[in-house]
């Protein structure tokens, strides 16, 4: 009702209070409670850590507290009458024009834009608009109330930077990037995490029940149980290679690694962030070896490859029948000391 009321009076520029000139006259009232409430009034906006403004139609401050008007570097009394455009950045004024024209509409608007100071610095601020109507309900301006945010804006900023930064190493990796909410049980899974099982962007649940479907069904229990194992002690290791299903239905091999980055002050896992690299290549070349290898061992000659040094490298089944020393005892020695008693012999030279 104040308020209301006190929206009809006039700019009073000589009244001694820099909060709310438009009130001040209702001080000449011959009802002291509402003298004695509208001075409290005054005086919770003065001391408002939030900076208030009221505005007229044409966009001029009416009144504004001590809060608004430090933050753009003036003193209450200098603002009073002055344009609200100085202290928008121009590039940012067909925004604040544009949610100007939102709160006609709708009563109040938010938004965040880039401030300018008295002495010319730019700052961020976030600002809600908010229409003002007189007792006849006619539309009369407007109240701003507005808060420094560049502290946050710079650390939003850097943290992009970060993210950005963090997403061209891994795609540079080939590596995809998992953070999995633990108490929603929501998954963030970046575009190369889904590309590399061939599905697009929104065709997978990003849900960690999701994940688990995709297992190969003789590994899903064991790495079920490593999950479980560092979930309740970040000491336990979550590092192993496991098959997961593409969209394709193929099996791929993935190395995946993760760590729990976030507990509550208990213990109990929040958050867990991890990557996942394609290995199929890998894991097919080793299988290749094994099968070589298998193969070697199965030849009754004994076979045994060695390097520059003479160092042996490799010594499979036939050797040890042959010479006697298993592959454990002759792998690491030098062929010439183990193998030849004259190795000064031109025949061993050569």
């Amino acid at each position: 009702e104040l308020i209301e009321r006190g929206m009809m009076l006039t700019d009073d520029r000589n009244s001694h209070s820099p909060v709310l000139p438009l009130l001040t006259a209702y001080q000449n009232t011959d009802d002291p409670p509402a003298q004695e409430a509208l001075h409290a009034f005054g005086a919770a906006l003065e001391s408002a850590v939030e900076g208030i403004a009221w505005l007229n139609t044409q966009g001029h401050y009416l009144a504004v507290n001590r809060a608004y008007a430090q933050i753009l570097g003036y003193t209450p009394e200098e603002m009073i009458g002055m344009s609200w455009q100085p202290t928008v950045y121009p590039g940012d004024l067909p925004r604040v024009l544009s949610a100007y024209e939102q709160m006609l509409v709708r009563d109040k608007v938010e938004l965040e834009v880039r401030g300018v100071r008295k002495e010319g610095s730019l700052f961020y601020k976030s600002l809600v608009m908010v229409k003002a109507y007189d007792r006849q309900q006619q539309f009369c301006g407007h109240y701003c109330f507005a808060k420094d945010i560049t502290d946050r804006k710079r650390a939003e900023d850097a943290l992009h930077l970060s993210e950005e930064r963090l997403q061209l190493a891994l795609e540079g990796s080939g590596d995809g990037l998992w953070d999995w909410n633990i108490v929603t049980g929501d998954v963030y899974l970046s575009p190369r995490w889904l590309q590399m099982l061939g599905y697009e962007e929104n065709e997978l649940p990003h849900l960690v029940s999701t994940w688990a479907q995709l297992i190969h069904p003789d590994d899903r229990q064991w790495v079920m149980d490593v999950l479980n194992a560092h979930l309740k002690d970040s000491t336990s290791s979550y590092a192993f290679d496991y098959r997961v299903c593409t969209k394709s239905g193929e099996w791929k091999w993935i190395a995946n690694y993760g760590k729990v980055v976030v507990r509550d002050p208990q213990g109990n896992p929040l958050r867990m962030a991890g990557t996942h690299r394609d290995i199929t290549d890998r894991k097919l070349a080793e299988r290749k070896i094994q099968e070589q290898a298998a193969l070697l061992d199965i030849a009754t000659d004994a076979i045994f490859v060695r390097d520059i040094h003479s160092r042996i490298l490799f010594w499979n089944r036939g050797a040890e029948r042959m010479y006697g020393w298993s592959a454990a005892e002759a792998i690491g020695r030098d062929a010439r000391m183990m193998l030849y008693k004259d190795r000064a012999s031109p025949a061993v030279q050569a």
